[in-house]
C-alpha cells in the first residue's frame, strides 16, 4: 500500500471516531437537559408507641418491701407494682380511727345529755304549771312558784350549753375524719399501683433498696398501635402529606419490614431530635416530624432505628 493510501485510511479513522465522539456528547448533553424526578421521599424513624412510654414515679420515698411486676408483665390501671415500708402510715392510721370511734361515741353521749336535760326542763315546766294552778286555791307559797321558775330557765341554759357541745363535737368528728383521710392516702402512697394499663417494659428496684422521687424507677408501653417516628429533611418536607403510602425497612437495607402510612405530620421544621445524640455534631438541617402507622407491627422492637420511604404519588 502507498504512503497516499495510508494517509487517506488514517483521515477517514480520524474522521469516523469524531463523529461518533459528537453524537455521544450530543445525548449527553440532551439527557442533562431532561430533569431528575422522584417520588419517593426518605426518613430515618423510630418505632415508638402511639401513646407514647409512661415513666413510673413514686410520690414519696421509702424502702422497696415488695414488688409484684416484673418486666414484660401486663398490667392493668390500678394494678399494684411495688409496696414501700409503711409500717408507721399504718399506725398512725389507727391511732386516727381509734380517735375518731371515741368522738364519735362522745357525740352520742353529748346527745343523750341533750335528751336528759330536755326531759327535765319538760317535768320542771310540768310542776310549774301545776302549781301555778294550784297556787290560786291552795296555800302553795310563792316562794316555791319562784324555784321552779328558776329551775326551768337554768335547763333552757343547760339544754342550749348542751347543744353547743353536740356541735363542738361534730365539729371535731369532721377534723378527725379528714385527718384519717389524709392518713389513709399517706398510707396509700406507699403502695405504688399501675397509672395505665399496658406492658412494664422495664423495672429496676430491687428488695430493700431506698427508693427516691427524683427519678423514674420503670417505664410502662400503654395500651395502643405501634407507630414510627421518622424526621424528613426540610429539602423535602413539602412534599409529605397525611394518607401518603409507604414502607419501612432497616437501615442500610432493601428488605421492607412492613407497610405504613402518613398519620401526622407536623407544621412547622424543628431541630433534629430522634437521632442527633452525639456531643458537639454540627446540625445544618432542620426537619419535619412524620408519624406513620404500621399496617403490621409484630415482631418489631421499641426504640429500633428504621428508614421511612414514603410515597409522593
Amino acid at each position: 500500500m502507498s504512503i497516499f493510501s495510508k494517509e487517506l485510511m488514517m483521515l477517514l479513522s480520524f474522521i469516523f471516531l469524531q463523529g461518533c465522539s459528537n453524537e455521544k456528547d450530543t445525548n449527553t448533553i440532551e439527557n442533562s437537559k431532561q430533569p431528575l424526578t422522584s417520588n419517593l421521599i426518605y426518613g430515618i424513624g423510630r418505632i415508638v408507641p402511639e401513646n407514647d412510654v409512661v415513666p413510673l414515679f413514686a410520690m414519696v420515698g421509702g424502702i422497696v418491701t415488695k414488688v409484684f411486676a416484673q418486666e414484660n408483665d401486663t398490667v392493668a390501671k390500678g394494678d399494684i407494682l411495688v409496696e414501700l415500708d409503711h409500717q408507721l402510715e399504718d399506725e398512725r392510721l389507727n391511732q386516727v380511727r381509734t380517735s375518731l370511734a371515741s368522738q364519735t361515741a362522745q357525740i352520742q353521749m353529748d346527745i343523750a345529755i341533750v335528751d336528759e336535760l330536755e326531759a327535765q326542763k319538760r317535768n320542771a315546766e310540768s310542776e310549774l304549771n301545776k302549781f301555778e294552778k294550784l297556787g290560786l286555791i291552795s296555800a302553795i307559797t310563792e316562794q316555791s312558784i319562784n324555784d321552779l321558775r328558776t329551775e326551768v330557765e337554768v335547763l333552757k341554759a343547760n339544754i342550749k350549753g348542751a347543744f353547743a357541745n353536740v356541735s363542738f363535737s361534730k365539729s371535731k368528728k369532721k377534723e378527725l375524719e379528714s385527718e384519717l383521710n389524709m392518713a389513709r392516702i399517706q398510707r396509700n402512697q406507699k403502695i405504688i399501683k399501675a397509672p395505665i394499663s399496658g406492658i412494664v417494659l422495664e423495672l429496676t428496684v430491687l428488695l430493700g433498696e431506698v427508693m427516691a422521687t427524683s427519678s423514674a424507677f420503670g417505664t410502662i408501653q400503654p395500651e395502643g398501635p405501634i407507630i414510627v417516628v421518622c424526621e424528613v429533611d426540610e429539602s423535602t418536607a413539602n412534599l409529605v402529606h397525611l394518607g401518603q403510602n409507604g414502607w419501612i425497612r432497616n437501615v442500610g437495607t432493601l428488605d421492607t419490614l412492613t407497610l405504613a402510612q402518613v398519620i401526622f405530620t407536623s407544621s412547622s421544621l424543628n431541630k433534629k431530635s430522634l437521632f442527633f445524640d452525639q456531643a458537639g455534631e454540627r446540625e445544618d438541617r432542620r426537619v419535619r416530624k412524620v408519624k406513620l402507622s404500621l399496617e403490621n407491627s409484630n415482631n418489631l422492637l421499641l426504640n429500633t432505628r428504621v428508614e421511612c420511604v414514603i410515597v409522593t404519588h
